[in-house]
């Protein structure tokens, strides 16, 4: 039997590319492309939001949860996990700007994969090729990526000094074996080759 539910309180309105986390019972909500017509029809009637709404699941109500700390500015096509608003500023080499990529949390450390982003040439494009609702088109202005990145939020103080050693270019030869291969490992390339599609290996 296919159950519907109406929650009470005040809701978000017709939205796409939000995010949804859900955390003892309650689903937060935020971001993504707001219609407030309910109808997508033109880049000229959506707005991006940075209020956070929360559904709780036990007693099937909507509010609007109270904000502070650097709230990022609305967007869609991103990503969001069990934290805190924090603008952070880490080390190393990070992502690019990129959407639709995908993320998960594992203990203190965050996995970023692939994503998309516009291509360096997209300016040059004339508008009969800049059709905005065109696949093809879609296809000329976006770039995927197979990247991997790592955000650590606590990161160890071998992990720290690790990092130092690799960006001065020290030499290693004089480390132990064990540090040796994470190193390795810190310095493989982070891109995945791509497979042939009608590979079956």
């Amino acid at each position: 039997m296919l159950l519907f539910f109406f929650p009470q309180g005040p809701s978000p309105i017709f939205r796409d590319f939000h995010t949804a986390t859900g955390i003892d019972g309650v689903m937060f909500v935020w971001g993504g492309r707001e219609v407030p017509s309910g109808w997508y029809d033109s880049p000229d009637h959506e707005e991006y939001g940075s209020d956070m709404y929360a559904l709780d699941t036990t007693t099937n109500r909507w509010s609007i949860v109270p904000s502070s700390g650097s709230v990022p500015i609305g967007r869609r096509s991103h990503s969001a996990w069990t934290h805190y608003w924090e603008r952070v500023k880490p080390l190393g080499v990070g992502p690019c700007p990129r959407r639709r990529q995908s993320c998960c949390v594992v203990g203190s450390r965050m996995f970023l994969f692939g994503g998309t982003s516009p291509k360096e040439n997209y300016e040059d494009l004339t508008p009969a090729e800049d059709d905005a609702y065109s696949e093809e088109s879609t296809d000329r202005r976006l770039k995927d990526h197979n990247d991997l990145h790592v955000l650590d939020f606590e990161p160890s103080l071998k992990t720290l000094c690790l990092i130092r050693v690799e960006s001065l270019k020290l030499d290693t030869s004089w480390l132990p074996r064990e540090l040796q291969a994470l190193l390795e490992v810190m310095t493989l390339p982070n891109k995945i080759t791509p497979r042939p599609l009608n590979h079956t290996g």
